[in-house]
């Protein structure tokens, strides 16, 4: 699925897609970056663009794992996931039964090079990116939480 370039450039747009993958450039991305450079590293609020980013979840999914995704014994789980993060917003991926990817040991906040951008853009302290006392940040953190 191609992705228009300025929906990869906007670091707040629904995180599905906007990934080398599906066509983001680098230079996007990096434009991306620096806005979230300028941010306060704190969580952004709950908004339509997050509502709208878990709607998009399970048809998502069907788009990349085909529509036999809608008969398998993981929807319950699924939609309990879409509707804690739309109640929840970023708290959410603290919670261990929701924090990483399905069916992978990679979490929401670094992201799936496949499939979605870091969640840590949108949700820094959520994922620890104010965390990091001394370490060096994750890839996947905001800069701004570095200062």
């Amino acid at each position: 699925m191609a992705v228009a370039e300025s929906e990869c450039s906007n670091p707040f747009a629904s995180g599905w897609y906007k990934v080398l993958y599906h066509g983001c450039s680098e230079g996007c991305l990096e434009m991306a970056r620096q806005r979230l450079a300028s941010e306060d590293c704190k969580d952004r609020p709950m908004d339509d663009t997050w509502i709208q980013m878990w709607d998009d979840y399970l048809p998502t999914l069907a788009h990349v794992l085909g529509s036999g995704i809608y008969q398998s014994s993981a929807i319950p789980y699924l939609e309990a996931l879409v509707a804690a993060m739309k109640l929840g917003g970023c708290a959410t991926l603290k919670q261990p039964q929701f924090r990483n990817l399905i069916g992978t040991q990679t979490s929401w906040c670094e992201g799936d090079p496949e499939l979605v951008r870091p969640l840590a853009w949108t949700c820094p302290e959520s994922c620890d990116c104010t965390a990091a006392n001394g370490t060096s940040l994750p890839s996947y953190c905001p800069r701004s939480c570095a200062a």
